[in-house]
C-alpha cells in the first residue's frame, strides 16, 4: 500500500487510475465479500420474493392479495425486477444460485462503494474506511433488494458529486439523464425508490444556502423533477405512494417489536451485532469529520454541506429503525471525500492483490457454505417451523374441504409458508392467514395472533377468523390449549413447533 499519494507515477489516464483504485480496494472488502459467500437461506422473506418473481413470470404483475386468506387487499410488488431474478438463479441453481445472487448483488455494493471512496486522498484512510464499511454493511447479507438499491443510492450520489465538482457548467443532458435512469431502476427494485429524489432536493438546498451557483441550482433543480417523475416508471406507477405510511420510519415497529432491522438502532438486543460496533465507528468519524469542516469553514461548500445533510437524514432514521444503518454508512463514507476527485495513485501490484485477496474471501467462503449454517446462531424462537409444515404436505394432499384452508403461523413465518404451498402446487388448497407484510390489514391480523398464541379466548378467536390449520411454537400458552381440545388433532412437528388441524368443521 502506498504511503503517499504524491510519491506515486503513473501514466494511465483517470479513468484507468481509477479502475486499478477500486480493485486495489477490494482487499479491505474481504469480510462482506465472505459473508456474502457464506449466505445461508433463513431469511423468512425470501418465501415471498421468490413467490413473487414467479408469479410475475408465471402471470404477470399481481394487483391482489393471492397469498393471505381473504385479504382482499391490494398486492403492489414494487420490488418485482430483483425478485424475478432471485427466482431464476433459484430455479437453476437451487441454493448456490441464491448464494451466487447475494455475491454478485455485494459485488456491485463493493465497487459502487469503493469508487465514492477514491475521493480519500489518504491510501491508508481510503483502505481503512473500506474495511468498515464492509462490516458495517455485513446487515445486508441476505436475498434482499435492499442491497441493490443501496447501490443505486452510491451510484446517485456519485453522479450528484460529480455534478457538484463540475459546478459552473451548464445542466447537460447526460446529468439528467443518468438521474432518470437511476430513479426509474430504483423504482422497480424497492420502495425506498422516495430516497431518489429526496437527495436530490438536499443537493438543491445545500446549493441554496450555500454558493447559491446559478447553473448548479438549475441542475438540481431538475434532477429534483426528473427524479420524481421517474419514480412513476413501473407497473404500478404512482400507486407506489399509497406504500409511504408502511414503510415510513417506525411505521412496522409496533407490529413486529422483535424483527432486528425494525428496532432502533440502541434497541439492538446485547450483545450487539459485530457490524453494529462498525455502524458506531463511522458514527464517531462523522462527528470528527463535521467538526473539522465546521472549523476549516470548509461546510460553506454545497458538496460538504449536502453530504453532511443526507448523513444526518440517515443517523436520525438508523436511531428509529437499523435497517437504514446501510444508507448512513455509505453517505458517512461519503462526507471524507473532498469536492473534487484527487488523483489516484495507480499501481497494478495493489489491484492485483486486492483481486487476489476478493477471490480467496468468495472462494473460502463458497467452499464452506455447506456447512455455513454453523456460522450462524439463532435464537431458538426465530428457525423457521420446517418439521411443522412438512408434516402438513400429505393431509393438503388429501384435502377435501371445499374451500382453502387457512394457515395460521408465528409472525415472520408466513413468507416461508407461502413459498413452500407454491413450490409444491399447494397454493389452490392453502394460504396463510398472516405473513410479513404489515399494511393495515396485516397490523389487525397480527393482534388476533397475538391474542390467539398468549390463549386468550383462542378457540373463539380462532373460529371468528376461521382458522383451519395453526402452527404453534412448543412453549406456547397455546399449546397444552390445543392438545387437550377436541376440536384440534397434532399432525407433526418437533421440539421447534407443532401443527395442528381442525378434527371438524
Amino acid at each position: 500500500m502506498a504511503s503517499s499519494e504524491s510519491s506515486c507515477k503513473s501514466s494511465l489516464r483517470p479513468s484507468g487510475s481509477q479502475f486499478l483504485g477500486v480493485l486495489s480496494l477490494l482487499s479491505a472488502w474481504f469480510p462482506l465479500l465472505l459473508a456474502g459467500a457464506l449466505f445461508f437461506p433463513t431469511d423468512p422473506d425470501l418465501g415471498y420474493h421468490l413467490s413473487i418473481g414467479k408469479l410475475v413470470l408465471e402471470q404477470g404483475f399481481p394487483v391482489t392479495d393471492i397469498f393471505r386468506i381473504s385479504s382482499g387487499a391490494r398486492e403492489i410488488a414494487y420490488s418485482w425486477l430483483p425478485d424475478v431474478s432471485l427466482w431464476l438463479f433459484y430455479e437453476s441453481l437451487g441454493v448456490a444460485g441464491l448464494r451466487l445472487w447475494v455475491c454478485l448483488s455485494l459485488f456491485l455494493l463493493v465497487v459502487a462503494a469503493s469508487m465514492l471512496c477514491l475521493g480519500i486522498k489518504s491510501a491508508r484512510i481510503r483502505w481503512l474506511l473500506c474495511f468498515t464499511l464492509s462490516i458495517a454493511l455485513m446487515q445486508l447479507v441476505s436475498p434482499r433488494p435492499r442491497v441493490l438499491a443501496l447501490v443505486l443510492f452510491v451510484s446517485l450520489v456519485l453522479v450528484l458529486l460529480n455534478r457538484a465538482r463540475n459546478a459552473g457548467g451548464k445542466a447537460n443532458t447526460r446529468f439528467l439523464f443518468l438521474i432518470f435512469v437511476l430513479s426509474a431502476l430504483w423504482a422497480n427494485v424497492h420502495i425506498s425508490v422516495f430516497i431518489a429524489p429526496g437527495a436530490a432536493a438536499l443537493f438543491l438546498l445545500a446549493e441554496a444556502v450555500s454558493s447559491r451557483d446559478g447553473q448548479l441550482l438549475k441542475a438540481y433543480a431538475a434532477a429534483l423533477v426528473v427524479s420524481l417523475l421517474a419514480t412513476a416508471a413501473n407497473p404500478y406507477h404512482w400507486q407506489l405512494f399509497s406504500l409511504l405510511p408502511v414503510f415510513a420510519p417506525g411505521g412496522q415497529a409496533g407490529v413486529a417489536p422483535k424483527v432486528i432491522e425494525l428496532q432502533g438502532f440502541l434497541s439492538l438486543r446485547s450483545p450487539w451485532p459485530v457490524w453494529a460496533y462498525a455502524a458506531v465507528a463511522l458514527m464517531l468519524a462523522w462527528f470528527t469529520q463535521l467538526l473539522l469542516d465546521v472549523r476549516r469553514k470548509r461546510i460553506s461548500s454545497s458538496g460538504v454541506l449536502c453530504l453532511h445533510l443526507l448523513t444526518a437524514v440517515f443517523f436520525g432514521l438508523t436511531f428509529l429503525a437499523s435497517r437504514h444503518c446501510g444508507f448512513f454508512a455509505v453517505s458517512a463514507a461519503a462526507t471524507f471525500t473532498a469536492v473534487k476527485q484527487n488523483e489516484i495513485c495507480a499501481r497494478a501490484g495493489e489491484a492485483a492483490v486486492g483481486v487476489l485477496v476478493a477471490l480467496l474471501a468468495v472462494a473460502a467462503g463458497w467452499m464452506q457454505s455447506p456447512q455455513a449454517a454453523s456460522w450462524y446462531e439463532f435464537d431458538p424462537h426465530e428457525k423457521l417451523p420446517v418439521a411443522a409444515v412438512a408434516s402438513l404436505e400429505d393431509f393438503l394432499v388429501q384435502s377435501d374441504a371445499g374451500h382453502r384452508l387457512s394457515i395460521l403461523s408465528p409472525f415472520g413465518t408466513g413468507h416461508f409458508i407461502t413459498f413452500w404451498l407454491r413450490e409444491r402446487g399447494l397454493e389452490e388448497q392453502a394460504g396463510v392467514f398472516l405473513d410479513g407484510r404489515t399494511d393495515a390489514l396485516g397490523i389487525s391480523r397480527f393482534a388476533a395472533a397475538m391474542q390467539i398464541y398468549s390463549a386468550e379466548s383462542a378457540q373463539k378467536t380462532l373460529d371468528e377468523h376461521a382458522i383451519d390449520i395453526i402452527v404453534v411454537e412448543t412453549d406456547s400458552p397455546l399449546q397444552p390449549v390445543l392438545e387437550s381440545s377436541a376440536e384440534w388433532r397434532r399432525l407433526g412437528g418437533d421440539e421447534r413447533a407443532a401443527a395442528f388441524v381442525r378434527s371438524k368443521r
